[in-house]
């Protein structure tokens, strides 16, 4: 038979449990999602002879390239890299 002694240990033991998950849980990195504003159209008035993207530091770093031809995803890179570095792999 089970005494009211046990229960009271059973449930603290279930509330130190659901607090560690709670607070591992709040500590997982969150990556930021491809972000996309608009979708160039090239034409006659392109700023470059080749129809190339304008491309900068702060763009590429701001928003996320789906073509591959195009370098981009550097804020993914960076927020990898300082996620293994806060958490302690290595």
């Amino acid at each position: 038979m089970t005494t009211i002694d046990e229960f009271q240990s059973a449930v603290k033991a279930l509330k130190e449990a659901f607090f560690q998950l709670e607070s591992l849980k709040a500590e997982r990195p969150v990556k930021p999602k491809p972000v996309r504003k608009m979708v160039p159209h090239f034409g006659p008035a392109s700023p470059t002879p080749d129809r190339d993207w304008g491309l900068n530091l702060e763009d590429c770093l701001l928003h996320e390239r789906l073509d591959e031809r195009i370098p981009g995803g550097l804020l993914n890179m960076a927020h990898d890299a300082l996620s293994y570095t806060t958490r302690g792999i290595g």
